[in-house]
């Protein structure tokens, strides 16, 4: 019966009580109950960071978090989204304020694309780490975002050239963590 304002890892609005940031992460939470879900989110209008990294979620999720519009940092990292992506109809289309958004260690391989990053257009990071990708960025549609600035792919089976991987479109691109993964070819020929 404690005001949730004054909870550990919980941070709201002073003047109008409203949540602003969320930490659920490692609580090992399965799978997603849509009717409490909708109930829940739709009421978290004013939200701006929301961590559900380490639990056990689905792509269900994501329909549910594409009505928090003020989002502004998404971490969703190490949860079961995987192949179940493919079956996700709008994405993240609609979290048009999103800056930060960090997908990594979900096995998501190449199923990307039903995100729609290329409508985020405010952008900035994106941690895809140990998803298995192997596919070049442009597919991603990343290279119209004007700003986006940091890209972290670690740990995942893409091979080639950086040239072949797509960087050179990404014009504004100031930071890029490539590591851990089957590369080939010289720095200067990526034309980045």
């Amino acid at each position: 019966m404690s005001n949730c304002c004054d909870w550990e890892r919980v941070q709201c609005n002073a003047t109008a009580e409203q949540l602003k940031s969320l930490d659920l992460s490692e609580n090992q939470f399965e799978g997603w109950h849509e009717n409490k879900a909708y109930d829940g989110f739709k009421c978290l209008k004013q939200l701006k960071i929301l961590n559900l990294s380490w639990n056990y979620f689905n792509a269900t999720l994501l329909s549910y978090l594409n009505n928090l519009g003020s989002l502004t940092t998404l971490n969703l990292n190490w949860n079961n989204m995987g192949e179940g992506l493919k079956s996700v109809k709008q994405g993240l289309t609609n979290l048009t304020n999103l800056k930060v958004l960090n997908l990594s260690g979900n096995q998501i391989n190449n199923s990307l694309s039903s995100l729609g990053l290329k409508m985020l257009r405010n952008l900035e990071e994106l941690d895809l780490s140990r998803n298995g990708m192997n596919d070049s960025l442009t597919l991603l549609g990343l290279q119209n975002l004007k700003n986006f600035e940091e890209l972290i792919m670690v740990g995942n089976r893409i091979s080639g050239s950086l040239n072949s991987l797509g960087l050179a479109s990404l014009k504004d691109l100031k930071a890029f963590d490539l590591s851990d993964n089957e590369m080939n070819g010289s720095l200067s020929s990526s034309g980045t």
